[in-house]
């Protein structure tokens, strides 16, 4: 069961985190290929730490008022990444905080 299976990477990987220092000042970014569970983990990981969490993706559609393929499909990738960069940048700058990187 794909959601048994997920429910079981998020407690290890809470346990994972569990000696980050809660004062951290810095956000912590996820990594990785499409479809990996980054937002899923990440809404997982903002939950037990009662911290923000940011989905790049969202922030981008909530930016253009374009989904990603719509952003491809009518400026490319060129102008994707440049949102991208931006987003990221703007979120870097918080405090404590989970990113999940599109």
């Amino acid at each position: 069961c794909v959601g048994y299976h997920l429910m079981l990477k998020c407690k290890k990987m809470t346990d994972a985190f569990e000696n980050i220092d809660q004062n951290l000042n810095r956000p912590i970014c996820l990594i990785g290929m499409m479809g990996v569970g980054k937002t899923t983990i990440g809404k997982s990981l903002a939950a037990h730490f009662r911290c923000a969490f940011y989905d790049t993706d969202q922030e981008i559609r909530t930016m253009t008022g374009q989904t990603i393929p719509e952003i491809f499909a009518t400026q490319g990738e060129a102008a994707f990444r440049d949102y991208e960069y931006r987003v990221l940048s703007n979120l870097m700058r918080h405090n404590f905080c989970l990113i999940a990187s599109g």
